[in-house]
């Protein structure tokens, strides 16, 4: 079945490839993250809070590097938060173009 553009699809288990993202305003203009702290939540039962790396803080790059239990078979929704060192919090959890749920799709294990 096709992903959705609010889906993203990974394997259990799985530590590659590294979750990869651009955050950008409404008029497609980068935000900088310079002096930001970027965080991912998984909506697990307990949820999974990753700290990602910044790659290029003006560009509004970021990377989530994964261990081997993060990643739970199931279909989860998913945000990213951005910390900006102020005490200000920005949460992106939607798809812009189709305003879905970003959901995280993790298929079982074959073997």
């Amino acid at each position: 079945m096709a992903l959705k553009p609010n889906e993203i699809r990974m394997v259990a288990g799985d530590t590659l490839p590294a979750l990869r993202g651009t955050l950008t305003e409404d008029d497609g203009s980068p935000v900088d993250l310079t002096g930001a702290a970027v965080t991912l939540h998984i909506n697990y039962g307990t949820p999974l809070v990753k700290t990602a790396s910044i790659i290029d803080a003006a560009a509004g790059r970021w990377q989530v590097d994964w261990q081997p239990t993060d990643l739970v078979a199931g279909k989860w929704t998913y945000e990213i938060q951005i910390d900006d060192g102020f005490g200000g919090v920005r949460t992106w959890n939607r798809e812009s173009a189709t305003d879905k749920p970003l959901t995280l799709v993790v298929d079982a294990e074959v073997a």
